[in-house]
């Protein structure tokens, strides 16, 4: 079976954070064999319910086969199938699984191409296949009827706005028949599950656009979206079916495979409480009959992928469009003052280095080298000689003009005139240093009648992690809405591709652990990371809290799957209520922050993220 990686994540947790698993099958069948296509069904479903699938999806007329041609003219095949259909019912009225099966049934003397909902041994709703596809001549697709009768039992709700909801987990399903590469996109679409029946026959060309297109359809409706297709065993006169399943989450693959000719089961968790939190702001137009069923969550262990870094993507376009959002906006800055000079202070830290390369990306835009960019070192007491020896490597190789002010003097003139000890390592001495460097940088912008290029990243401005006043504030900051973990990434690919001639430096810069060195390295050798937390937990909880708003019982739920193999659930806990102290108390700063381009849909910018700073939360 595809789908499943081992773990030790505890069962009762998925029940509480709103994982449910799905799966979808397309069995080996024998095309007009009724009789050996129902045992295999069955087998499916009794596999499915014993790893703890709470609904199976089957491919489009699986209990005949999509290719059964003109068998489906008799009334004898048609019964078998309804026979059929009662035997699954009887045979599954123990499991606590929904299956959603494909079938032909006769009603008002009309043959439709269905799709029933079955649970418990019940048929739960009926959903007729209206598309005209190369089983036009079969089927009719016009219904003036809402409720049948199946085998004399009572009403059963039928059509193809069915929404079958289930109350005690937030569960919206539609079922939808698929016979077009591009499927319809619906972005009103309410449902966070929609269960696709496909009959495409497998050519060079159909199924990747087909999967392409379902996976962009459910980013857009932001929801689930799986697929079966009727596989080995359809007739192959004149088209070969390959039995293709897939399950899509919000735009991202959760488990597809092409060519199903094993008899397996495809398997994926869907975490529905996701979903359902980035449709709370959607605007929906509900024009569905709602049918309830009601279905208990199961005990499983999760099989899922958590990403450690879920800002980060191996893909070349999602850099280069980072780096033309972040380039733009400087670019745009400096275009709307005459095209001023920059002023930017170089520590030999990440992220001043890569303020530094998108700044000089910005003149490139504006067709303008980068002589107005200046680029100026101010050694303090904590300063390294490693950090300074990477700055003025990099602005070296990179021919910036240079301005090297050691600060220390400046600020025990300071220290003199507030009346501080300069041997007290505390708060005031860092500060000091931090602001005197923010005034020596807006005095030379003041001289060339230019701007201050900011240096703060999004995870120390979540975290509160810089000097109010000091290198909080600049004109404008290019990388306010870049966590750490990829601006790291960020620099690295840099280094791999535009910036390749200075790869040596920028590894090396890359490689140093983030220190804010403001005290003598005799007395500490400061490293940001035992202070505020691993950036890598901090950044997963920034994404997690900011972009989805999860609970804080979710959010530690996911980071300690994610982590497991790199830290404790104790580091994990302990790191996460260190971020939440920090990041309440921090609202005040980020109200005064200047302005960032927007990378991602969310950010921390005032006008974007928006909470009291006076907040008393715990």
């Amino acid at each position: 079976m595809y789908g499943f990686t081992d773990n030790n994540i505890s069962s009762n947790e998925i029940k509480t954070y709103g994982f449910i698993r799905f799966a979808t099958a397309s069995p080996k069948i024998k095309v007009g064999n009724i009789s050996y296509n129902s045992k295999e069904i069955i087998r499916l479903i009794k596999e499915a319910n014993l790893n703890s699938v709470s609904l199976l999806l089957f491919p489009e007329l699986i209990i005949t086969g999509n290719t059964c041609g003109d068998l489906l003219l008799s009334d004898d095949f048609i019964n078998a199938a309804k026979n059929s259909l009662i035997y699954i019912l009887k045979e599954t009225k123990k499991l606590d699984i929904v299956i959603i099966i494909g079938l032909p049934m006769l009603f008002n003397n009309f043959l439709y191409n269905v799709a029933a909902f079955v649970y418990k041994g019940e048929i739960i709703g009926i959903v007729p296949n209206t598309n005209m596809n190369n089983l036009s001549k079969y089927f009719s697709y016009i219904y003036n009827f809402d409720e049948v009768t199946f085998n004399n039992n009572e009403k059963i709700p039928f059509g193809v706005n069915l929404i079958f909801n289930n109350p005690n987990n937030s569960l919206r399903l539609k079922i939808n028949f698929d016979n077009e590469i591009t499927p319809y996109i619906n972005p009103y679409n309410n449902a966070n599950l929609v269960c696709n029946l496909v009959n495409l026959p497998y050519t060079l060309d159909n199924y990747e656009k087909y999967f392409e297109s379902i996976k962009i359809k459910s980013s857009i409706e932001k929801n689930c979206q799986m697929f079966s297709s009727n596989g080995f065993g359809e007739s192959t006169v004149s088209s070969v079916y390959s039995g293709s399943c897939a399950i899509f989450e919000n735009g991202e693959t959760i488990f597809s495979i092409e060519s199903n000719l094993e008899n397996e089961i495809i398997y994926g968790d869907i975490d529905i409480s996701f979903l359902e939190s980035i449709k709370k702001n959607s605007a929906y137009i509900e024009e569905n009959k709602i049918i309830n069923f009601y279905q208990n969550d199961k005990n499983f262990k999760l099989n899922r992928d958590i990403k450690q870094n879920p800002f980060i993507k191996n893909d070349d376009r999602y850099f280069e469009r980072m780096l033309k959002i972040v380039s733009i906006g400087v670019a745009t800055r400096i275009a709307s003052i005459n095209n001023c000079p920059s002023v930017i202070g170089i520590s030999g830290g990440i992220d001043s280095t890569l303020s530094l390369l998108i700044t000089i990306e910005a003149y490139k835009i504006l067709g303008l080298n980068s002589d107005k960019i200046i680029c100026v070192t101010m050694s303090g007491f904590g300063t390294s000689e490693n950090s300074y020896n990477n700055a003025t490597s990099l602005i070296n190789s990179l021919n910036i003009t240079h301005k090297n002010i050691d600060i220390k003097e400046l600020s025990k003139s300071v220290f003199n005139l507030i009346g501080h000890n300069e041997k007290d390592y505390n708060i005031v001495f860092e500060n000091v240093q931090a602001r005197e460097r923010t005034l020596i940088l807006m005095s030379i912008a003041n001289q060339i009648g230019g701007i201050v290029i900011g240096t703060g990243d999004m995870s120390e401005i979540a975290l509160g992690w810089s000097t109010y006043n000091g290198d909080h504030m600049s004109m404008y900051n290019p990388i306010g809405n870049i966590p750490k973990t990829l601006v790291k990434e960020f620099v690295l690919w840099l280094s791999n591709t535009k910036y390749s001639n200075i790869k040596n430096i920028l590894t090396n810069i890359n490689s140093a652990y983030s220190s804010p060195e403001l005290k003598p390295v005799n007395i500490e050798k400061q490293k940001s990371e035992d202070i505020v937390g691993s950036y890598d937990l901090n950044d997963f909880f920034i994404y997690y809290f900011i972009k989805y708003g999860f609970s804080k019982e979710k959010i530690l739920f996911l980071a300690k799957n994610a982590f497991e193999n790199k830290y404790s659930s104790e580091k994990i806990e302990s790191t996460f209520k260190l971020f939440c102290k920090r990041f309440f108390s921090s609202q005040w700063k980020r109200e005064t922050s200047p302005p960032s381009p927007e990378v991602f849909s969310f950010g921390l910018s005032p006008k974007k993220y928006s909470i009291p700073s006076e907040n008393f939360l715990d």
